[in-house]
């Protein structure tokens, strides 16, 4: 991630996969702001997220695959700057 994403709110599918939770923790380290999409299938653990981070995150529970769960997930809050 380059300088043109710093302070950037950024949504990250699958956020407490195994990828997902590393991509969080570095992002987060560069200062931007999370919101994490998860429906904790597959290989999603939240123990992928140490508890300080989870403090600091937004974690919301939404299965991508489902349009009506997308839409609750975003009302109000529909200025993302990145979607992973």
């Amino acid at each position: 991630m380059e300088n043109h994403f710093k302070d950037k709110l950024i949504v990250v599918t699958g956020g407490s996969g195994f990828i997902g939770s590393h991509f969080v923790e570095q992002a987060f380290k560069k200062g931007h702001d999370i919101i994490i999409f998860d429906n904790l299938t597959y290989a999603a653990d939240p123990k992928n997220l140490s508890d300080a981070l989870k403090k600091k995150i937004d974690f919301r529970k939404v299965d991508i695959s489902n349009n009506s769960e997308i839409e609750k997930a975003v009302k109000g809050n529909e200025e993302f700057d990145v979607i992973v």
